[in-house]
């Protein structure tokens, strides 16, 4: 069964590319980081994993609601551009203004909604 790793916010990019590398060694089809360094850190750690596992190995990033709209922009062009499967959570669950927009304007996929914290009565 194809499975990836979802991985903890490690305190380092270092810990994300070690965790990254031994998941694919270990034989997983891919790996969803958890980096909450501010969106250009981000980029940064998702860059350094990309290097580290290769162009062929699933990659998938997790923002727990962290940026806004125009950091998720930045975000998602730069993970277009490294071949992510992925954007998930890149804003609030309940900005679903704004995730419309982000699924219309990127190319990548938006993964959202997969707790809904806040509460959709108060949009």
């Amino acid at each position: 069964m194809p499975c990836y790793l979802s991985a903890p916010h490690y305190p380092t990019p270092e810990e994300s590319v070690d965790e990254a590398t031994s998941a694919k060694e270990r034989g997983y089809l891919g790996y969803k980081l958890h980096a909450f360094f501010g969106w250009e850190k981000d980029i940064e750690v998702c860059r350094r994993v990309r290097e580290a596992v290769g162009p062929d190995f699933y990659l998938m990033q997790d923002a727990a609601q962290t940026y806004g709209y125009p950091e998720a922009v930045k975000v998602g062009r730069a993970l277009e551009e490294l071949k992510f499967h992925w954007l998930e959570e890149p804003v609030r669950d309940v900005d679903l203004y704004n995730l419309q927009r982000l699924a219309q304007e990127l190319d990548i996929p938006i993964a959202t909604t997969e707790l809904l914290g806040g509460d959709l009565q108060a949009i």
